[in-house]
């Protein structure tokens, strides 16, 4: 199996208050969607040394923004 294919990161679905199974994004999403989000940041036009806060529980999504902020460095 080719590694962009494999599971990478899952998020545990609630359903009427009870967990359920995780779903999983592949590699290869989570790494477009980090790519794309961090293009949609560079469009910004930040200075180099701005900062940028991240409001959120443990999630992807977190993740996602964390390793798109670093691919901006």
């Amino acid at each position: 199996m080719v590694l962009g294919e494999c599971d990478f990161l899952g998020t545990r679905r609630i359903k009427d208050g009870e967990y359920k199974e995780y779903v999983f994004q592949t590699y290869a999403h989570v790494s477009k969607r980090i790519t794309d989000l961090a293009a949609g940041l560079s469009s910004l036009s930040l200075p180099p040394t701005s900062n940028i806060g991240i409001f959120s529980v443990n999630r992807a999504e977190w993740l996602i923004t964390e390793q798109a902020c670093y691919a901006n460095r």
